[in-house]
């Protein structure tokens, strides 16, 4: 009979291709978390930065940022102020605040050793309702470098919501529809790479008719796709529900086909 040797923590992540790394930096005095999957093994290496929602974190991502790095892709995946583990009080950020988490995010990464970084750039972002604008906004930025862009049901704000507090931003955005003269339009029309947006059947927070706007408006974009997760709301349910996993396997594959992985 062969016995089985059961393995520590530190063995196990010895025993995977990739390296997990929990992560902080600053944003104006509060410290944010994350967690970074990079691959074991000669890089520069393809990085994602993964963007969450409202009232969400970044625990919902991590499969997908385990399994990216296991395909020899970089992943981070980090929590906003007043989210998750970071720093702050939800009740005074507004949403500028978390687009300047936002842009300090993607500047650690690219400041990273090992992320692959160049003229053409390697770089795939993915932002989640909330996250979708500031991911969309900062892909059309960085238009250069950003090669991939992935969005699941992702909002847009107006110029007025800035400066409310994220806790009301769900309330008026169900209230008042106004969309169309979201910032993040100005942006998305230069991203030149490769998008794709997941839509859920039954979303109950963002109507077909935004994610159009989103396609519309992405006129630059090399390649435009849509995938529809059929029966589900906005919220895709616990970190193994079928819906959850579903969305993983399309952003793994979407990444696997879109950013150059150099072995």
């Amino acid at each position: 009979m062969v016995e089985q040797k059961i393995l520590t923590d530190e063995e196990q992540k010895t025993e995977k291709n990739f390296r997990e790394e929990e992560i902080e930096f600053e944003v104006k005095g509060d410290k944010l978390r994350g967690t970074l999957f990079t691959p074991v093994g000669r890089g520069p290496h393809p990085a994602v930065v993964f963007y969450h929602g409202r009232n969400s974190s970044r625990q919902s991502y991590l499969p997908i940022g385990a399994q990216l790095a296991e395909n020899g892709i970089t992943a981070f995946c980090f929590d906003f102020r007043g989210h998750g583990e970071s720093e702050g009080d939800p009740e005074k950020i507004q949403i500028e605040d978390l687009w300047l988490d936002t842009t300090k995010a993607f500047d650690f990464l690219r400041k990273r050793s090992g992320v692959e970084y160049d003229d053409e750039g390697n770089y795939g972002l993915c932002g989640v309702s909330m996250g979708g604008d500031f991911a969309a906004t900062l892909a059309g930025i960085w238009s250069q470098n950003v090669k991939s862009l992935v969005l699941r049901a992702p909002t847009a704000y107006t110029l007025e919501t800035g400066t409310e507090p994220i806790d009301t931003l769900g309330r008026i955005l169900k209230l008042r529809r106004d969309w169309k003269a979201a910032r993040v339009f100005n942006y998305v029309k230069h991203f030149q790479g490769e998008l794709l947006i997941v839509a859920s059947q039954n979303d109950e927070e963002i109507p077909q008719a935004l994610i159009q706007d989103y396609l519309d408006h992405a006129m630059s974009a090399k390649e435009k796709e849509v995938y529809m997760i059929k029966g589900t709301g906005h919220n895709l349910g616990d970190v193994d529900s079928p819906a959850r996993l579903e969305f993983k396997k399309v952003v793994v594959d979407w990444f696997k086909n879109t950013l150059v992985v150099r072995r």
